[in-house]
C-alpha cells in the first residue's frame, strides 16, 4: 500500500471541491502543483515533488480528502529521501483526515518500526488488523517486531494480543511460534510453551528457543531440553526427507533437503555418496531449474566440512559453470563461492571476480551486502587497507539491515572494539536481538577455518563472546550454548 494517492488528481471530484470557493488563480496553481508533484515523485524527483507538496498544502486552499492525500504523497517522497520522522508526521495527520482509511494505518506502521517507535506502531497494527484482516500477513514483520519490544520490556500479556491475532490467520509461522512460545514460558504456562517449541520445524529457530532468556524458566526442564534437541531433530529431518526422495524420485528438492539435514546431523559421507548420485542423475529431475544451485552448493558446503577444500571450490566453479553466467540463479553461487574464495582459499582476485559478475546480474540489497562483504575479506587478504576501509564503511551504512555481515566485516579490519559496540547495540533492538544471539551461539562439530581471514573471523567471534559490553548486553536477552550443527556460512 504505498502507491502514489492521485484519486483526486485523476478523479478531479474532490479536488475541484476543495478549490471550489478559491480565488480562480489560486485554485489553478494549487492543482498544478499537485499534479506537478505527482509528476515529480514518478519521476524520482522527491526533494521537488516534497517542495510542491507542501506549497499546496501551506496554501490553505485544500480540505478533506484532497489534502489529506497531498498530505499521504508528501509522506511517500520523504520516505524516499530517507527523512522518516517527516514522513510519520504526514501519515499521522492523514490518519486525522481519513480514519477509516487503510493507507495511512499501514504507512504508519511501517514507518514507525522502522524509527523503533512501537508505541506509535502498535494501535496502527491493531487498527488493521480488526478492520482489514487481509493487511495482517503483510505486516507480519512489523508485528512481530512491536511484540519483541513489549517482551523485552516485560509487556507480555501485549506482545500475546498482538501475535495472537496473527496466529489465527497463520499459525505455522516460525518466529510466530517462538514469540508466542516465549510470552508462554514467561507467563508461566509451560505446557503451552513446550506444545509450540515441538511444532517448530526450524533448526535456527530451536537454537534460538535454548539461548533466550524468555525461556529460562525451562532451561533444565527435561522435556525443554528434549523438544529442544537438535539431533533429535536432524534425525527426524532426515528420515522425513528419505522418505520423500523415495515418493518422488524425479524431484530433486527433496534430495537437497536430505543432503542439508544429513550434513547437519554430521552425516558427511553419506551426504556426499547423495550428493554424487544426484549429480551423476541430473537430468532426470523435473525441477531440476529451481534446485540445481542448492545441490551445488550443498556439494560444495559438505566437502568443505570434510576437509576437502579443493573439492568445494570444484563444486561451486562446475555449479557456476553448469548454469551459465545468464542465469540469475548463479548469483547465489557466485556470492557462497565468492566468500568461500575469500575466506577459506587464497584466491582473493578470484573472489573479487565472483562478486563482481554477482553484482553484474543484479542482486537483492542482501545479496549486495554479502558482495560487499566478499570484497572486505578479499581485500584484508590482498592487503590492500584503503580499499579494506572504503568497503567496510559502505557495508556500515546499513548496519540495522545486515549485522552479522557488518560485524564480521569490522572483525576482518581489526576494528574489535567497534564490533563489540555493534553487537552490544543489536541485542537492545527488538529488530536485530534475535538474529544477534543467534550469530552469538558457539557451534561445534564444525572444522575451524584453515585460512588468515577466516581464521580472523572464528577467533573475533570467539574474542565477542567473552567481552565485556557484550556479556552486559547479553545478560538482559539470553545465554550462549554449544549448537550442535554441523554446518558452515
Amino acid at each position: 500500500m504505498t502507491r502514489l494517492r492521485l484519486r483526486a488528481l485523476l478523479a478531479g471530484a474532490a479536488l475541484g471541491a476543495a478549490l471550489l470557493l478559491a480565488p480562480v488563480a489560486a485554485r489553478a496553481d494549487a492543482a498544478a502543483d499537485f499534479a506537478a508533484g505527482a509528476g515529480a515523485f514518478q519521476d524520482g524527483r522527491y526533494d521537488l515533488a516534497v517542495g510542491l507538496y507542501t506549497s499546496v498544502i501551506r496554501s490553505g486552499e485544500l480540505r478533506g480528502e484532497a489534502l489529506a492525500n497531498a498530505l499521504y504523497n508528501r509522506g511517500l517522497a520523504y520516505e524516499r529521501l530517507g527523512e522518516g520522522a517527516k514522513a510519520l508526521a504526514d501519515y499521522q495527520v492523514f490518519r486525522t483526515l481519513q480514519p477509516a482509511d487503510p493507507d495511512g494505518a499501514d504507512r504508519v506502521a511501517s514507518v514507525a518500526v522502522g524509527l523503533k517507535l512501537f508505541a506509535d506502531a502498535r494501535p496502527a497494527l491493531e487498527f488493521l488488523m480488526e478492520r482489514h484482516p487481509d493487511a495482517t500477513l503483510r505486516k507480519r514483520w512489523e508485528i512481530i517486531q512491536v511484540a519483541r519490544a513489549d517482551q523485552l520490556a516485560g509487556r507480555w500479556a501485549e506482545a500475546e494480543q498482538l501475535l495472537g491475532r496473527y496466529a489465527r490467520v497463520d499459525g505455522r509461522d516460525n518466529p510466530v511460534r517462538l514469540a508466542r512460545a516465549r510470552s508462554a514460558a514467561a507467563m508461566g504456562r509451560k505446557r503451552e510453551a513446550l506444545d509450540l517449541i515441538r511444532a517448530i520445524d526450524n533448526q535456527y529457530t530451536l537454537v534460538l528457543v535454548r539461548a533466550d532468556k524468555g525461556f529460562e524458566s525451562l532451561w533444565n526442564d527435561p522435556e525443554f531440553i528434549v523438544a529442544t534437541d537438535l539431533r533429535t531433530h536432524f534425525q527426524r529431518e532426515t528420515a522425513r526427507l528419505e522418505r520423500e526422495v523415495r515418493r518422488s524420485p524425479d524431484r530433486l528438492a527433496p534430495v537437497v533437503g536430505w543432503m542439508g539435514a544429513l550434513r547437519r546431523s554430521g552425516a558427511l559421507g553419506y551426504a556426499q555418496i547423495i550428493g554424487e548420485d544426484a549429480m551423476a542423475l541430473l537430468g532426470q529431475f523435473v525441477d531440476r531449474q529451481d534446485y540445481e544451485v542448492w545441490l551445488h552448493n550443498e556439494v560444495a558446503l559438505v566437502a568443505l566440512l570434510l576437509g576437502d577444500v579443493a573439492g568445494a571450490e570444484r563444486a561451486y566453479r562446475f555449479g557456476i559453470d553448469s548454469l551459465g553466467m545468464t542465469n540469475v540463479d548463479a548469483v547465489n553461487l557466485l556470492l557462497n563461492g565468492g566468500m568461500f574464495l575469500a575466506r577459506e582459499t587464497t584466491k582473493y582476485r578470484d573472489a573479487l571476480d565472483f562478486a563482481t559478475q554477482a553484482e553484474r546480474l543484479g542482486t537483492s540489497p542482501f545479496g549486495q551486502m554479502i558482495a560487499r562483504g566478499i570484497r572486505v575479506a578479499a581485500y584484508a587478504g590482498l592487503n590492500r587497507p584503503a580499499e579494506l576501509e572504503r568497503a567496510v564503511s559502505d557495508m556500515l551504512r546499513t548496519v540495522s539491515d545486515n549485522a552479522e555481515e557488518v560485524i564480521d566485516a569490522l572483525l576482518i579490519a581489526g576494528r574489535n572494539d567497534e564490533a563489540a559496540r555493534v553487537v552490544a547495540a543489536q541485542l537492545a533492538d527488538p529488530a536485530s536481538v534475535d538474529v544477534t544471539l543467534l550469530a552469538l551461539q558457539r557451534i561445534v562439530e564444525r572444522p575451524p577455518s584453515m585460512r588468515p581471514v577466516g581464521q580472523v573471523v572464528d577467533s573475533g567471534w570467539e574474542g565477542l563472546r567473552g567481552d565485556p559490553r557484550v556479556l552486559a548486553a547479553l545478560a538482559r536477552v539470553g545465554r550462549i550454548t554449544e549448537v550442535f550443527a554441523t554446518t558452515a556460512y
